[in-house]
């Protein structure tokens, strides 16, 4: 009868587990760069339709949070994609 190493099998379902968490980490970091792509897409083609947007337009048209909204807008401010106007509560965003 083959004697077995608990401590070699404990150290193979380790490794396999881990091996495993990082495949789906991977999986999920894809998708969640992926959604983020589309939502910008989205937003672009919101602004362009309705010519200028807030971040409750942004917020209401994808469901998302309000600092998910922000941090979209500033992101196509950044590339240059979109135009932000005015401060605060009263800031307007045209592609």
């Amino acid at each position: 009868m083959p004697v077995v190493n608990q401590e070699e099998v404990q150290r193979q379902v380790t490794e396999r587990l881990k091996v495993e968490q990082n495949e789906r980490r991977k999986l999920a970091n894809e998708a969640r760069v992926e959604r983020k792509k589309d939502n910008l897409n989205k937003i672009l083609a919101f602004a362009r339709e309705r010519k200028t947007v807030t971040n409750d337009d942004v917020r209401d048209y994808l469901h998302i949070s309000q600092s998910t909204a922000t941090n979209y807008l500033t992101e196509l401010v950044n590339r240059g994609m979109l135009k932000r106007e005015g401060e605060r509560g009263g800031t307007k965003y045209t592609a």
